[in-house]
């Protein structure tokens, strides 16, 4: 796959993202991290995707290798950071915490 298909599922991803259809969304940054591996971009979207699906674990997991890949990639420690308030939040509803 060339850049430019690759760019183009980027955008197809985003656009499906911001569409809330987040199953399309995380299989378009699958492909591509099939094909591009250490792209930490499309491990932090991905960790969106999981956030907005409420699999934290694996969110966590997509962020913390963004970060892995690129530690100057400060968004990474902003989607965890997100993630960890929104466990934090619903683990108050759970548990019937103020």
């Amino acid at each position: 796959m060339n850049t430019s298909q690759i760019e183009m599922i980027f955008k197809n991803a985003l656009d499906t993202y911001n569409s809330e259809n987040y199953d399309l969304a995380e299989a378009n940054f699958l492909r591509i991290l099939e094909n591009e591996p250490n792209n930490a971009h499309a491990y932090y979207n991905l960790g969106s995707c999981y956030c907005k699906q409420h699999d934290y674990k694996k969110a966590i997991t997509c962020y913390q290798r963004a970060i892995s890949i690129d530690s100057n990639f400060s968004e990474n420690a902003n989607g965890a950071n997100l993630c960890a308030m929104e466990i934090w939040e619903i683990s108050k509803l759970v548990w019937n915490m103020p």
